[in-house]
């Protein structure tokens, strides 16, 4: 089967993504991974969470600072991180559509991070609660 210029670039730049995980991974000791496998699934997921919110990403996205941000939360697990990490990276993109993105990336993470690890204790569905709460407390 040959392949066009179009889809040789989008496999190498897949390719390249999914590195960029994983070298996320490499970067902190913590003992979680994900696999090349489980890296494309959480692309995927990000990508359709980007169309389901009409966003759009130029560079790396924001996956890579949403792991290096998660990472070495004492709340995260080896058999549940793909799905943790495919719904904090939806619920950053519900938060910055309610703030109208008005609040800086890294601000947001490391606000849901010490709300994951603190207030909600590992749990995302608190997680959003609480953001629930604060939009509500600022109108």
């Amino acid at each position: 089967m040959e392949h066009t210029l179009f889809q040789w670039m989008e496999c190498a730049e897949q390719d390249n993504e999914v590195q960029q995980l994983l070298n996320c991974f490499d970067q902190k000791q913590t003992g979680l991974v994900l696999t090349g496998s489980q890296c494309m699934e959480l692309i995927e997921c990000h990508r359709e969470t980007l169309r389901e919110y009409g966003r759009i990403e130029f560079n790396q996205g924001i996956l890579p600072d949403l792991i290096q941000t998660f990472i070495d939360s004492p709340y995260l697990e080896e058999d549940t991180l793909l799905d943790q990490l495919e719904q904090l990276q939806e619920l950053f993109f519900f938060a910055k559509n309610q703030c109208h993105d008005h609040i800086d990336d890294q601000v947001l993470l490391d606000w849901m991070r010490d709300c994951f690890d603190h207030e909600a204790a590992g749990s995302v569905e608190l997680v959003y609660a609480q953001l629930m709460q604060s939009l509500e407390e600022d109108r």
